[in-house]
């Protein structure tokens, strides 16, 4: 039997032979197939554990790659609410502009969000502070990310659509959800 570690029974490790064995296998036979499986266990949890160290290095470059964004991001959403706030410049802005400044607030708030995910998940626990301010989310956010955590990707590539069409293209952009 294949057995892993932890006690569980994964399947039997088999040999087939070109000739038949009306008496069995031998002792030693028996001995060598009980061992060729444990070499197969081996492997198996080899494996296993060569698997988990890649995925944990991943989750560890994700986690560091996102860490890096939050500096940069802060800033942009700094800028973006003292460009909100700044009531002279308001008051030159049209309606569309100032849709697009709080789409873009509201998409830089979303890449925070998966960001600090990224880190909880590589931590294992909460980022307080940061975790307790998404909490306060508009309605308007709640529609980009559900209770649950998942991203509606529709409305992302709405937002994403909206601040992207004001810009000049040398080609056309299509995004598209199906």
């Amino acid at each position: 039997p294949l057995i892993s570690p932890e006690g569980l029974k994964l399947g039997t490790f088999c040999i087939i032979d070109a000739k038949p064995r009306p008496d069995g296998l031998s002792l030693g036979d028996k001995q060598n197939l009980r061992e060729l499986a444990a070499m197969v266990m081996e492997t198996m949890v080899t494996r296993k554990k060569e698997m988990e160290r890649i995925r944990d290095e991943k989750t560890r470059i994700i986690a560091c790659a996102a860490h890096d964004l939050l500096s940069p991001l802060t800033g942009v959403q700094l800028n973006l609410e003292l460009l909100m706030t700044d009531e002279a410049l308001n008051k030159k802005l049209d309606a569309n502009q100032k849709d697009l400044m709080t789409t873009a607030l509201r998409c830089s708030e979303l890449i925070e969000r998966i960001c600090l995910q990224a880190i909880e998940s590589f931590r294992g626990d909460l980022v307080s502070s940061k975790r307790n301010r998404i909490g306060d989310q508009n309605s308007d956010d709640k529609e980009l990310v559900a209770e649950n955590g998942l991203v509606n990707i529709a409305k992302l590539v709405e937002n994403i659509n909206h601040v992207v069409a004001t810009y000049p293209k040398q080609v056309p952009l299509f995004i598209e959800v199906d």
